[in-house]
């Protein structure tokens, strides 16, 4: 199937004239109005089109436009990724192609989230912390797909995305984005309470220089209702970057941020022994009083100076510190199978350091090398069902070539060399090999190739955890666990404009893993980590964008095939892949009005670990909006979410909002 796919796009790339545009018609014709440098997929400042890894870019126009003010939100429109939520806040994964796993707080996840190219995943599970950054700070999304562990280490087997941040504006700008919105009623058999269920948001960010000192402040909160029992919520954010640049191009950046949240915990939905029905939007009495704390703590300090004329030098140092407590029956509930006030705790924390030298003079190569140090601590509450009291170090070097053979035809090559030392586990050494090749035809037509591979640590959580109170479920630690491998990984992708207003991109990939982490029944209701033997993804993805006069139209498809090859498995689907998704969305300007809708597809799930009676079927949702900007400084919208108010789950016994409507004010710039 892929080889005749592939077969029928070169006929229409080579067949189609190509087209030269001048670079004023080039910048019309992107829709994703794509920054012309990247500097995620190679860790150096490149062009897009150069890049030998595929890389999708949201740019602040495109996050301000669509009123996107979570990360998840961000994330949907991105071709091959999937999003797993429960309720509001959680976001239990996100994968890329297929490569992460579906497992509460993120454990297993195999994308490894950055901020500003520094690594932001808990040190206890491993998860992302999609809330630790506020949206109002952003500047651009780099997601970039493929075998990253050979710059980024452990987490990134499936790709990186990297949030970058704003750098501080010349003159004194003030933005605050405000909106409140409500929930429609369900159908009267699934209502939870009879009053309607409210969201809303507001933020205020700041930015200025003085001299050659500048910074950007932002401050924000969140609270819902919940659309269902117990995802209720209230998130605080403050977060706050310096920067200093020297009359010799030395710069100097600190940030700090935290971020509170309250939520109700988010139990699954509600089964009613005496009837043939579940309900979707209840959870069983008396879990209704449970409740989650999350507080999380970021500092950083980045140097980035010249080294003479033909190299450069940067480093980062962060700290990350996760604090959540589970809180059980905090009411005195009768019927409640846990004491009064009983909760569990975990206190992870994140100490790393990255060093990289970049030399550039050299007459046709660019050559980086780095060290990356990380220091992991977790201490988790009651130890006999957490993960107890642990501590893990990274130590890892990395180098990287980029050769330009020619203008058009460019060649990278590196490795990276990363060393784990698990506090009463198995100490590994992982190294990571990458190469890749760029080429391009002309001005509008680029070709891709790239191969490589990867690896990804356990997690604490994945090696120590006991029990999953509100399932039920034991699990049964496995001290011996080991590194799951991407042994082999490759790409060939071809990037094409047609005309002055059509984009496309096509890839098509293939994953071969080893020592895959999963969670295996082992007995009655218990669970253990393990490695299986062997698993294969492969897939093809492809979309175009078309930006014409007013008219924006964009669309990506993705077709996943994902094989357990365990001995004895070799016909099984490996859990929580999705074969089919698809993302499309069409855009009109008139005057100052804008009016945007956007179609998201995702098949059937055929299988799953837990809760195997209820698969997630197939959904599709349809959210719209209409925005109006009243003057340059001054923007109003009206946002229909799951307009066609479709009911449906993307995680088993989860079920998603049905339609809401919300009212956006924008001020400021």
């Amino acid at each position: 199937m892929y080889l005749k796919f592939l077969h029928i796009f070169l006929i229409l790339f080579l067949v189609f004239p190509v087209y030269s545009q001048s670079d004023e018609d080039d910048e019309a014709g992107e829709i994703l109005a794509i920054p012309d440098i990247i500097i995620t997929s190679e860790r150096i400042e490149q062009t897009s089109r150069s890049s030998t890894a595929t890389v999708n870019i949201l740019s602040w126009d495109i996050i301000s436009e669509n009123n996107i003010t979570a990360f998840d939100r961000a994330l949907e429109t991105i071709p091959g990724l999937t999003l797993n939520r429960s309720a509001g806040t959680a976001t239990n994964s996100v994968s890329i192609r297929g490569a992460s796993d579906l497992l509460g707080g993120g454990v297993g996840n195999r994308v490894l989230l950055l901020i500003d190219g520094r690594p932001a995943i808990t040190a206890d599970t491993g998860g992302a912390n999609w809330s630790m950054l506020p949206m109002g700070v952003v500047d651009r999304v780099e997601v970039v797909k493929g075998a990253l562990s050979p710059l980024y280490g452990s987490n990134a087997m499936g790709g990186v995305v990297n949030f970058i941040t704003k750098s501080p504006s010349d003159s004194r700008k003030t933005r605050i984005n405000m909106g409140l919105g409500y929930y429609e009623k369900p159908p009267e058999w699934m209502q939870y309470r009879d009053k309607r269920d409210y969201f809303g948001d507001i933020s205020i960010t700041q930015s200025d220089t003085y001299g050659g000192l500048g910074y950007v402040l932002d401050l924000g909160l969140k609270n819902s209702d919940g659309y269902r029992q117990n995802t209720d919520f209230s998130l605080y954010n403050a977060y706050g970057k310096m920067q200093y640049v020297t009359d010799n191009n030395l710069k100097i950046n600190f940030s700090a941020g935290r971020n509170s949240l309250d939520r109700g915990y988010p139990h699954t939905w509600l089964i009613n022994n005496q009837s043939p029905f579940v309900h979707p939007l209840k959870i069983a009495y008396p879990k209704t009083n449970d409740r989650q704390t999350k507080d999380s703590w970021n500092i950083n300090l980045s140097l980035d100076s010249p080294v003479g004329s033909n190299m450069k030098l940067s480093g980062d140092l962060y700290h990350f510190k996760n604090y959540s407590k589970s809180i059980y029956n905090p009411n005195g509930l009768e019927g409640d199978n846990q004491p009064e006030g009983f909760f569990t705790d975990s206190d992870a924390r994140k100490t790393g350091g990255i060093l990289q030298l970049d030399m550039f003079g050299l007459e046709r190569n660019y050559l980086i090398l780095g060290l990356d140090l990380q220091m992991d601590s977790v201490n988790s509450h009651p130890p006999d069902m957490m993960f107890g009291k642990h501590r893990a170090e990274t130590l890892a070097g990395f180098a990287q070539d980029k050769i330009t053979i020619t203008d058009k035809l460019i060649f990278m090559v590196g490795a990276r060399y990363d060393y784990r030392n698990i506090e009463d586990g198995i100490d590994e050494g992982q190294l990571s090999p990458k190469a890749g090749i760029s080429y391009q035809l002309n001005d509008d037509a680029s070709l891709r190739l790239s191969a490589g591979q990867a690896f990804r640590s356990p997690s604490l959580a994945e090696i120590y955890l006991r029990e999953e109170l509100h399932a039920g479920i034991e699990f049964v630690e496995n001290k011996e666990l080991r590194s799951e491998k991407l042994r082999f990984y490759s790409e060939f992708g071809i990037r094409r404009k047609f005309f002055n207003f059509l984009n496309t991109d096509t890839a098509i990939f293939v994953y071969d893993f080893s020592d895959m982490i999963f969670w295996q029944p082992i007995g009655n209701n218990q669970f253990q980590v393990t490695n299986l033997s062997r698993s294969t993804i492969s897939g093809i993805e492809t979309g175009f964008n078309i930006h014409w006069k007013d008219i924006s139209c964009t669309a990506n498809y993705t077709y996943l095939d994902a094989k357990d090859k365990t001995q004895g498995r070799s016909d099984d689907n490996l859990p929580y892949k999705p074969k089919h998704t698809a993302y499309g969305s069409l855009g009109y300007q008139f005057r100052g009005f804008q009016l945007q809708t956007s179609l998201r597809y995702v098949s059937k799930i055929d299988e799953v670990i837990f809760y195997a009676n209820d698969n997630p079927e197939a959904f599709y949702v349809i959210d719209s909006q209409l925005s109006y900007r009243l003057s340059n400084n001054l923007r109003f919208s009206v946002i229909i979410d799951n307009l066609l108010d479709r009911q449906y789950e993307e995680m088993a016994r989860y079920r998603r909002p049905g339609r809401s409507v919300s009212f956006r004010l924008m001020i400021g710039e």
